[in-house]
């Protein structure tokens, strides 16, 4: 299989309760594991239909994404502590912007109530993350779905510029209804860190409607992207972009994409933030031990 992990909290190769992390992938095939909790967190919990949804032939649930920024925060925080580099925002805002985006850039449609309510989205989110997202990071990224396809804007202080994140390149990104989206969140999120910044010092707040718009090029982008994939290349882009444009050999070819599938799968499920994980662990012991009787005994008989 190559690369076992892509996740900052496992390392390369690495065995769980005594087997290798690519037996996870009896998640995705095996329904009589009877696995149907796949992650609990106390805010989010992650079935085996959400797990089903990562398939090629499948619509990708928006449950996936909310865990994984919930998962893309944690790790920030473990590892850096208050010096976090960046912050990740869930997808549960998704129908109120989507409602927004209609009527946005049109001079007196949109209503402020609607910016409330989204703030309040955030501000529960905020919450429900155990307050591990800090508003002050030099990255910030929102997640958002069009037409059941994925992508990322990513508020970039570092570089004074708003970060389209998407595996599909738009040939007129300002005419596009991404590109529409991203001015959308960006001025939402200007107005949010503003209003959520009792002390007054986050002056690069008000500066974020003056940052040029541009899409980040990293490996295995097209012109065309199949929806399961968009939100792959979301989920990847959250956990490798640090600023710049990034490579990932396995998202180069569509065959190395579903290995990466698994890989994202068991970075979610044994996930320390994972109150299931332990229960998980011993169902795939279980399973891996069945599976090596069963290869043991056809052995004997050829």
């Amino acid at each position: 299989m190559g690369k076992y992990l892509v996740s900052k909290g496992l390392s390369k190769g690495a065995k769980v309760g005594g087997f290798k992390i690519v037996n996870i992938e009896f998640i995705l095939a095996r329904s009589r594991c009877k696995v149907n909790k796949c992650l609990v967190h106390r805010h989010a919990t992650l079935r085996r239909k959400d797990i089903m949804s990562l398939m090629p032939e499948n619509l990708m649930s928006l449950n996936v994404i909310e865990c994984w920024s919930i998962l893309m925060n944690h790790l920030e925080k473990e590892e850096y502590g208050d010096q976090m580099r960046m912050s990740f925002f869930g997808i549960r805002h998704m129908d109120l912007l989507l409602r927004m985006l209609g009527t946005f850039e049109q001079p007196g449609t949109q209503s402020d109530s609607n910016y409330d309510d989204l703030y309040q989205i955030w501000d529960t989110f905020i919450v429900d993350s155990e307050r591990t997202v800090n508003l002050k990071t030099d990255l910030l990224f929102v997640p958002f779905c069009i037409d059941d396809h994925f992508a990322c804007v990513c508020i970039n202080h570092k570089s004074n510029t708003v970060d389209l994140l998407d595996g599909q390149r738009h040939s007129d990104l300002k005419k596009s209804q991404f590109g529409k989206a991203a001015r959308l969140i960006s001025s939402a999120v200007s107005d949010y860190l503003e209003s959520r910044d009792k002390e007054k010092k986050n002056t690069r707040a008000r500066e974020i409607p003056n940052y040029v718009l541009r899409q980040i090029p990293f490996s295995g982008m097209s012109p065309t992207l199949n929806q399961p994939e968009s939100g792959l290349f979301t989920m990847m882009a959250m956990l490798l972009y640090e600023g710049l444009p990034f490579e990932h050999e396995d998202l180069e070819k569509k065959k190395s994409r579903r290995y990466l599938v698994i890989q994202l799968v068991a970075t979610l499920v044994l996930a320390d933030m994972n109150i299931l994980r332990e229960g998980v662990l011993e169902k795939v012991k279980a399973f891996v031990s069945t599976k090596d009787k069963l290869w043991k005994m056809l052995a004997t008989l050829m």
